[in-house]
């Protein structure tokens, strides 16, 4: 007897196998679009250049030309790219100068140069542009880019040049130096010592030695001001970048000095969140602060212009914000807070919860679209607000993803939306890294109430709204930070490669498994691109708990009709896989055709 496969759309990973049947239990880089399954889309290079850092920001957006940009910012650089396959180094400048007869070291044989500046602020890793060395050291003349290879002393670095030194020489040289922002963390992770927590937290005069407090990672934000970009660093200072595509990005003297994160309004005003206050210059974890109204240099209150600043008093630390369709939102460690504007030089902001017990687990752990907010929050939850009330989202793999989730690693889940196929994506590390970097994701299908699951890699993300297809940011090898920036829904493959997929179904039985069934046919219903193929596996167990009996392999393509087999037991899963290049599928109604043997 025919019977169509008893698997509806989405993955429920929550509950025991058997208890899921009529759904899918497991997969790996699987979508539902319209109901059915299939594979997800492939993705190609951007270009061929290649970015230094783990990139947790990207933005879209076009001047007021028409020009299309990208903007990345690493925890090492801050990158423009456009549609010429160039990607635009534009990181700020920290400090530019010449030092004047400063001690130049080589060491014969060496290619290593210790070059003395008082109180320089550097660290490994750092970029430093060297030129119009007075004379050669040691036969070596510093010209170019570097990064700092070692820190003996606060008034000491070293670099490392192309060649090695003729001989050993100290002595004082002229040389010019430009200083790029230092780098960030690559990754958050957990505090521990003395002074680690608030007032009240374990013993007096104890260091900790187990903690769930974590330190941040460099991110950026970056927002559109005009043809400007406006970003800022996690912790760091503003910056602005002109348009022009030679130029740096510049340090906004007249505004704070720390922003945790900053956002622009749709009425251009330059908005930074947990940020020095005006006056005192104290920082302060939940304050807002606001720029005049199209300056985003001007941030000192006055009767002639709009700039201010707001306590929010619900929550410890702010979390991110940003703008939606009609209103700014803002999120602590607990509460969801709207910023209205008002347009009144006594109250130009109105600020009022929207929400409690429902924070942001990350500053890019949160999305837009089409007026509906999606975020993962920080008490093992998803949440929506679409303008009434947040609304927790049931979710069909919620304790397996949270159980999953690297909590060190909250500060790097980004969410990505792909309003092609209604999707809004979580990327996230799991407890089973090994470098603490994403590498896992968990999707939301926001018009089907569907979620499913997989493992690609993705440390940033862009709707397809202003390019033709969404872009992503990933590439990097296992404690790597070389990355590449990706568009996606290009093709079937992962940039040449194959897309390991893989989709699971529930157990399912026949009379509540009171008899033995035979499998004997399997009947497809597989829609193919040209040349693909889809392997079945085919698993039948005595009892739920029991080891596998059988397991059988079959294998689809385009001309099946339909696939004889032989396998028996009470309850069965079927597993449908793929791992070729330019390789694509979706999956209709399978039927098999089954039979009764008896009780054994």
């Amino acid at each position: 007897m025919l019977k169509k496969l008893p698997a509806s759309a989405g993955i429920f990973k929550d509950s025991p196998s058997l208890t899921s049947e009529g759904f899918w239990s497991d997969g790996k880089n699987v979508r539902f679009f319209r109901g059915k399954p299939e594979k997800i889309g492939g993705w190609t290079k951007f270009s061929t250049s290649s970015i230094t850092g783990k990139g947790r920001t990207l933005i879209s957006f076009s001047d007021t030309t028409g020009k299309k940009f990208l903007s990345i910012g690493t925890n090492k650089k801050l990158y423009i790219a456009d549609t010429s396959d160039t990607v635009t180094n534009i990181t700020p400048l920290d400090s530019t100068g010449t030092l004047t007869a400063t001690t130049l070291a080589a060491t014969n044989g060496s290619p290593i140069v210790t070059i003395t500046h008082n109180s320089h602020g550097r660290s490994v890793g750092d970029t430093v542009i060297l030129s119009a060395q007075s004379a050669s050291i040691g036969g070596i003349t510093l010209s170019g880019t570097y990064l700092v290879t070692a820190v003996p002393t606060v008034n000491t670095y070293t670099v490392t040049h192309t060649s090695n030194a003729t001989s050993t020489e100290s002595a004082s040289r002229d040389i010019t130096y430009q200083y790029e922002l230092s780098i960030g963390a690559e990754y958050g992770s957990y505090q521990f010592g003395w002074g680690v927590g608030g007032w009240g937290l374990s013993t007096w005069g104890t260091a900790r030695t187990a903690s769930s407090i974590t330190s941040n990672p460099r991110t950026w934000s970056i927002s559109r001001f005009g043809s400007y970009v406006v970003a800022n660093p996690y912790a760091g200072k503003l910056y602005v970048w002109d348009g022009v595509i030679a130029n740096r990005a510049t340090y906004i003297s007249t505004g704070p000095d720390r922003s945790d994160y900053s956002f622009v309004t749709p009425e251009r005003f330059v908005v930074c969140l947990g940020t020095h206050d005006y006056g005192t210059n104290t920082y302060s974890p939940t304050l807002v602060r606001w720029s005049d109204q199209e300056d985003y240099a001007n941030w000192t209150p006055a009767a002639t212009n709009l700039s201010g600043e707001f306590p929010l008093q619900s929550g410890s630390v702010i979390m991110g914000g940003g703008v939606s369709r009609v209103q700014n939102l803002i999120w602590t460690d607990t509460s969801l807070y709207a910023m209205r504007y008002l347009g009144d030089i006594e109250l130009v902001y109105g600020f009022n919860i929207l929400g409690t017990n429902c924070g942001l687990i990350g500053s890019k752990a949160w999305a837009e679209i089409d007026g509906v907010t999606f975020w993962m929050s920080n008490n093992n939850k998803f949440y929506m607000y679409d303008g009434s009330a947040p609304k927790e989202l049931a979710c069909t793999v919620s304790r397996y993803v949270f159980e999953d989730l690297e909590k060190s690693g909250n500060p790097i889940v980004t969410c990505a939306v792909n309003s092609r196929f209604n999707e809004v994506t979580w990327y996230y590390p799991s407890i089973n890294t090994t470098s603490a970097e994403i590498d896992r994701y968990v999707t939301y299908n926001y018009v089907e109430n569907t979620w499913y699951i997989g493992d690609i890699v993705r440390t940033a993300w862009v709707d397809g709204s202003i390019f033709n297809y969404p872009i992503g940011i990933g590439g990097y090898t296992a404690h790597g930070d070389t990355g590449y920036i990706y568009f996606h829904e290009d093709g079937y493959n992962d940039d040449g490669a194959a897309i390991d997929c893989y989709l699971e179904s529930a157990q399912f039985d026949v009379d509540d498994g009171e008899n033995v069934v035979n499998i004997s046919r399997i009947v497809p219903d597989v829609s193919f691109e040209s040349g693909s193929t889809l392997n079945m596996e085919i698993k039948t167990r005595r009892w739920a708990n029991s080891p596998d009996e059988q397991v059988k392999t079959l294998t689809f393509d385009e001309s099946s009709d339909k696939v004889d087999t032989r396998a028996q037991g009470r309850v069965a899963t079927i597993k449908l896989s793929s791992n070729a290049v330019d390789n694509w599928w979706r999956v209709g109604d399978i039927r098999v055709d089954i039979s009764g043997v008896g009780r054994r």
